[in-house]
């Protein structure tokens, strides 16, 4: 069951309560990929799903939900970790999303060697390329609600995309089709 939108704007708790749970988890499983804290994502969970509460009645005037709420969360954790790596409580802290090659293992049968080989080409790849593939392929975004996203032009992110891609293809030996095969295995 998708998210009702519509039920959440006119006050539907039910609805809102799918969502939340819905979203929660979505939430945290891109959360934890951009930062290790897991109870620092979980309080930035908290506050966007209480802001989509508190906001419900402006849902119509936004034309895509999922993303808006997407980039507040993403913006909301960003602003989170700066303000705790300036009164030093992460240490070193800073918002650069690395998501680790273990979460992006493939899920299917498939030869053990080429899951390594796959494993460790993302691993080479920038935090920025490896979550641009992981908003594609795990959360099933567009182009253009990935762009939205990570605040690049749709043109960016195609361009992002292609050289993740080619990189993946060169490293890994197999054909691209195989790769997008092999990517979607991996984040479902």
């Amino acid at each position: 069951m998708e998210i009702s939108w519509t039920g959440i704007e006119v006050g539907d708790k039910d609805a809102y309560s799918h969502a939340y749970r819905k979203l929660y988890e979505r939430f945290y499983n891109y959360g934890v990929k951009l930062v290790e804290d897991s109870a620092l994502v979980e309080d930035v969970i908290q506050e966007i799903l209480m802001t989509l509460w508190v906001n419900r009645e402006g849902l119509r005037a936004i034309k895509n939900p999922d993303g808006y709420y997407y980039v507040l969360f993403r913006r909301a954790l960003s602003k989170r970790v700066a303000a705790l790596a300036k009164t030093k409580t992460i240490d070193g802290a800073e918002f650069d999303p690395e998501f680790a090659a273990d979460v992006m293992m493939i899920r299917q049968e498939t030869d053990q060697a080429l899951k390594e080989k796959l494993a460790a080409a993302i691993h080479t790849l920038s935090a920025r390329q490896q979550e641009a593939l992981f908003l594609r392929f795990y959360e099933g975004f567009s182009y253009e609600e990935t762009a939205t996203i990570l605040g690049i032009s749709v043109k960016a992110t195609y361009k992002l995309m292609a050289r993740s891609l080619l990189t993946l293809r060169d490293k890994v030996s197999v054909p691209l089709v195989y790769i997008f095969f092999l990517l979607k295995e991996n984040f479902h």
